[in-house]
């Protein structure tokens, strides 16, 4: 494929939305942090309370891997720690000694339950209307697929990491029905 060649100002133009878009997450990143903050978690471990909650008890550490696209040394390490946190449990399974299974500990409930409220979110993006929030989704959305386009990564797996992460929503709309 040939590379489009750009103008000076169009890179410039490019670079600043780049910018923008960065220390945009951040911000946000660090509100989500200051939020965790209180329970003594990383927003990483916070996305593996919700995946765990939602896989239940048969969850591996692979598999957790797998939906937070890292290393299984990088998520395994991730689970140990949540583990001396008395955040989670982690047991060899009863047929395959080779295999770990994770739960999550009483305290891994209690923490997950204050982690999906997202408070910061509220704060951060809460402002803008439900037509604005649906704007800025469809644009990020098309932004991820190019992203996932260029790093040749399938879409299909973030799509099912999204859908993952929702599931608490999803629960919490079943049960307000």
């Amino acid at each position: 494929m040939k590379e489009h060649v750009r103008s000076l100002e169009e890179t410039r133009d490019l670079y600043r939305l780049y910018v923008v878009f960065k220390h945009t997450y951040e911000a946000i990143q660090r509100c989500r942090e200051a939020d965790l903050k209180k329970y003594d978690i990383t927003p990483e471990q916070a996305t593996a309370l919700i995946l765990l909650k939602n896989i239940g008890e048969k969850a591996t550490p692979t598999e957790i891997s797998g939906w937070l696209f890292r290393k299984p040394h990088t998520t395994l390490n991730l689970l140990r720690r949540m583990q001396k946190q008395g955040l989670v449990d982690m047991t060899p399974d009863s047929c395959n000694k080779h295999i770990i299974r994770i739960k999550l500990t009483e305290k891994g409930c209690e923490v997950y339950n204050h982690v999906i409220l997202y408070t910061s979110a509220a704060h951060t993006l809460g402002f803008l209307s439900k037509k604005e929030q649906q704007q800025l989704l469809s644009l990020l959305e098309l932004v991820k697929e190019k992203a996932l386009e260029y790093l040749k990564l399938d879409t299909k797996t973030v799509t099912r990491l999204t859908a993952a992460l929702m599931l608490p929503f999803s629960d919490i709309s079943k049960t307000d029905k």
